[in-house]
């Protein structure tokens, strides 16, 4: 029986280590949180192709998030998401990707749109936050339409 013990145990030891050295934590914003991304020059048409600006300042913090400004546009809704191209050229020593996609369709007048954010940590080496958000918007052709988007999901993995 021992021996069957520490077979187990010599198994597992790897996977343990393996999760000892990236842990990932999940954290809920506060719902009175001020912090938002900002959708500009919105574009949508129903089963067509999206094309928007968005951006974010930066937030300080227990969790600090660098600022950003990305365009993205992507076809119809799709399980993909669509890699956003970062225009600005601030915080340029983290990595940091911006993606985006429309969900399907649950009305003829209004896009869901989700859009995720990760970028590397601002105070810890080899650790990573995503942020995802999510918005429901009418279909626009003049992309003159600005709103926002709060983060709802969060988490990051060390």
């Amino acid at each position: 029986m021992f021996a069957d013990v520490l077979s187990f145990f010599l198994l597992l030891a790897p996977a343990l280590a393996a999760h000892r050295t990236m842990n990932m934590a999940s954290i809920k914003l506060a719902e009175d949180t001020s912090y938002q991304w900002t959708v500009e020059n919105w574009e949508a048409s129903y089963g067509g192709a999206y094309d928007f600006n968005i951006s974010a300042p930066y937030s300080g913090g227990q969790f600090p998030v660098p600022a950003f400004v990305a365009h993205c546009a992507g076809s119809a809704a799709t399980t993909q998401y669509a890699l956003c191209n970062i225009t600005d050229i601030r915080n340029t020593t983290r990595r940091r990707q911006i993606v985006s996609k429309l969900m399907p369709a649950t009305n003829a007048s209004s896009a869901s749109l989700a859009v995720s954010y990760k970028f590397d940590d601002l105070t810890q080496s080899n650790a990573w936050w995503n942020y995802t958000s999510y918005a429901t918007q009418l279909y626009a052709a003049n992309a003159t339409d600005v709103f926002a988007m709060k983060p709802s999901e969060v988490y990051g993995v060390a």
